[in-house]
């Protein structure tokens, strides 16, 4: 699985950054801030993923800020009783 750096952003500054291995970048971006994710408008407040291998950005703009953190969504490993 691929590793991302992936950053949020305020305009042009990141605010806060982490390394997480995701299958996509949309799924690094929803890692980061637990929030829906959007690649439909430009905001203000905006995640950039980098895959570092491949040289590609991503951008994404952050769901509403107001609204409840989603529950992470990678999968919980089980583990046998």
């Amino acid at each position: 699985m691929p590793t991302y750096l992936v950053e949020e952003m305020h305009n042009d500054r990141a605010i806060r950054s982490r390394a997480i291995e995701a299958p996509t970048p949309l799924l690094a971006a929803s890692e980061l801030t637990g929030r829906k994710i959007s690649g439909r408008r430009w905001e203000k407040d905006w995640i950039r993923v980098t895959d570092e291998v491949r040289g590609e950005v991503f951008a994404y703009s952050i769901g509403d800020k107001d609204a409840p953190r989603t529950k992470s969504t990678r999968r919980e490993k089980s583990t046998p009783a």
